[in-house]
């Protein structure tokens, strides 16, 4: 622990204390501290207010990530991108952030799941999202906004939104990577005119020992086709296709059962059409997924030997229209808009067992659907040349849910925002977010459908954010509580949800510096204390704790340096995550080591078409555990490279 903490505190001192490097650059930059900053991509967000807004502008804790900030991560995908980012949570079941089947890698912010939106439209489906199934060659930008954001997005957003902007213009390149471990990726994108398509393809190999019970990585395929097409100045579509299969094996699970193969096969389709223009905007969009799932088991038993398949296959799909309109009156932006989800949830349960002599064979269905319906306003008004108020709401309502079951919920927001200057800016808000329970989580709890309740949360946060020359602070003071929070339980043959309470209270701190001679740093300093009260029994029948206890870390320390000049671009990253526990829902926390995640990159450019690069993943060859509450902790994948060649035509 103390070697991981120098290390990462030699990158965030660098990025704090190099200021006397560059006394110069600041020296000229101190002179037009009260001067606008310029309006650049890092600094504007359309996500937190449904319109554009400089983030200095906004009362809500934002962040911007620009392709080439994600680009610098040296990460392939997203998932392994954000996992850099300041108050985010890194959980993964595999190498390059592979999920196990529905057992999702994630990112966490303030303890909480996150909205996860492209172009504007929801990800999420039956609760679930696989950010690694997304490669950076289609984005352009990421938009995040930490904190609950319901009132404007409906379910879901809890710990805040994550909007995905796709690129609208490629870059007409093609791209081979090969690395250890069985790695491969290659991609080749094309733009000619309004039309832009892309392929990208990417590839782990077998690796043992990635969790405690040796399980064993089989290796992962991903298939990812996207277009994107501009019709005209307000209309556009976007179109991707994915599929992702991943392999598992564990030897000796438990009595009774000499081992276990896992395999998994999910296609995600994701379509929408976006227009925008005088005030007016709406998105219509299909987000559909097919997951297969096999797992084979060898039994033995008073010598007999014998084997149990269970296969299972999901079709989901959500498919939804939003719209919403601005008016802009002096001193006023009043936004009302409208949504609808069609949610449907399909699935198809075969469990066969076999012993000499003797079969037997189980199955069970679902087929179940229900419609989603929202109705939302802002109204944003101009107190003052300094002072600005702005409040929101937003009823949602459910119909023709399975067994009746229903759901209406109403959140509401209100935020303060002061201007200390043109650079300089607090504020504070008090907010309300909700999840409804899933199609797939309604029909798997304990006691049945109605024993699950939609989730409640309230939120919290004053914040100050200020440009100053080379620096962008912000500084975020924030406490939230949740009530009937949804969680899975992992029983021996089936995954059940029910309801805890969870709550959170911290500080963010977040420096992005922009150096000279072609330096850039960033670096951020999180605490907070996550925790969460199950209660009830779980999917085993074992009492929950019943008390309020710590989950994931207290502390969390991410910096970044990134180098360019001429034909090299070179930087580090890492975050590290520390005062852990492992949380089971049965018991009290454990301690848990400390994670430090890590990642080198360099790129050569032969011309201006011509590229070279070099990715390490875990430089300093961690053993670290990436998960925070399952029984069978997962471990880091050790030190990685990939070497790749890109041409650009």
């Amino acid at each position: 622990m103390k070697k991981s903490f120098i290390f990462l505190s030699t990158v965030c001192a660098i990025n704090s204390f190099y200021p006397n490097a560059y006394a110069d650059t600041a020296a000229d930059s101190s002179a037009d501290d009260n001067a606008a900053p310029a309006v650049t991509l890092e600094n504007m967000s359309v996500t937190a207010l449904r319109y554009h807004k400089k983030n200095i502008d906004i009362p809500a804790d934002t962040e911007t990530l620009t392709a080439q900030q994600l680009a610098n991560t040296g990460a392939n995908n997203l998932q392994e991108a954000l996992k850099y980012t300041a108050g985010i949570v890194y959980l993964d079941y595999g190498p390059g952030g592979n999920s196990m089947g529905n057992m999702r890698s994630k990112i966490l912010i303030r303890g909480s799941e996150a909205l996860i939106l492209v172009n504007g439209a929801p990800l999420n489906i039956r609760g679930s999202y696989n950010l690694s199934d997304i490669p950076l060659d289609d984005v352009d930008r990421v938009e995040i906004v930490r904190g609950g954001g319901s009132v404007l997005y409906g379910s879901d957003a809890v710990g805040g939104v994550i909007n995905i902007i796709t690129k609208k213009q490629r870059n007409n390149s093609v791209k081979t990577s090969w690395g250890n471990m069985g790695q491969q990726e290659h991609s080749i994108n094309i733009q000619q005119d309004k039309l832009g398509i892309g392929y990208n393809y990417q590839k782990w190999g077998h690796i043992n020992n990635i969790a405690s019970n040796d399980k064993e990585f089989n290796g992962s395929e991903k298939n990812n086709m996207s277009l994107n097409y501009t019709i005209d100045d307000n209309w556009s579509l976007f179109y991707n296709h994915n599929n992702s299969r991943v392999g598992y094996f564990t030897p000796l699970v438990g009595k009774g059962t000499k081992n276990q193969t896992d395999n998994y096969d999910t296609t995600r389709d994701f379509f929408q059409i976006n227009y925008k223009n005088n005030g007016l905007s709406g998105n219509f969009y299909y987000n559909g997924r097919r997951h297969n799932s096999k797992s084979f088991y060898n039994k033995s038993a008073k010598g007999i030997i014998g084997y149990e398949a269970d296969d299972s296959k999901e079709s989901n799909y959500n498919m939804g229209l939003d719209v919403n309109k601005k008016w802009q009156f002096i001193n006023n932006n009043l936004l009302f808009g409208l949504s609808y989800q069609k949610e449907k949830y399909s699935k198809t349960e075969h469990d066969f067992f076999s012993v000499p002599g003797s079969s037997s064979l189980s199955q069970n269905y679902y087929n179940i659907s229900r419609n989603n319906y929202s109705a939302y306003g802002q109204w944003e008004h101009k107190l003052s040349n300094s002072d600005t108020l702005l409040l929101s709401g937003r009823e949602s309502w459910t119909a023709g849910g399975p067994d009746k079951q229903n759901f209406t919920n109403f959140s509401g927001q209100s935020q303060f925002i002061h201007k200390l200057n043109s650079n300089e800016s607090i504020y504070i808000s008090a907010g309300q977010s909700f999840k409804m329970p899933t199609l797939n989580q309604s029909g798997n709890t304990l006691a049945g459908t109605a024993d699950l309740k939609p989730q409640k949360g309230l939120h919290y946060e004053i914040g100050w954010k200020k440009t100053q020359g080379i620096h962008n602070w912000q500084t975020v003071l924030f406490h939230q509580n949740i009530k009937d929070n949804i969680t899975a339980t992992i029983g021996t043959s089936k995954v059940t949800y029910s309801n805890e309470d969870a709550r959170n209270t911290g500080i963010e701190i977040t420096d992005i510096i922009k150096g000279n001679g072609g330096w850039n740093y960033n670096w951020g300093i999180v605490f907070s204390n996550p925790e969460n009260n199950p209660k009830g029994t779980n999917a085993m029948g074992r009492a929950l704790r019943g008390t309020w206890a710590r989950e994931y870390g207290r502390w969390q320390l991410n910096g970044g340096t990134n180098y360019h000049k001429d034909k090299i671009t070179a930087g580090i990253n890492a975050v590290y995550l520390f005062e852990r526990v492992n949380s089971p829902d049965n018991a009290y926390p454990t301690d848990c080591k400390p994670y430090l995640l890590t990642n080198f990159n360099f790129k050569y450019a032969f011309d201006s078409n011509q590229t070279a690069t070099l990715t390490i993943n875990n430089i300093l060859d961690r053993d670290d555990i990436v998960t925070h509450s399952a029984s069978t902790p997962y471990y880091s994948t050790p030190i990685n490279f990939m070497i790749g060649y890109e041409m650009n035509f």
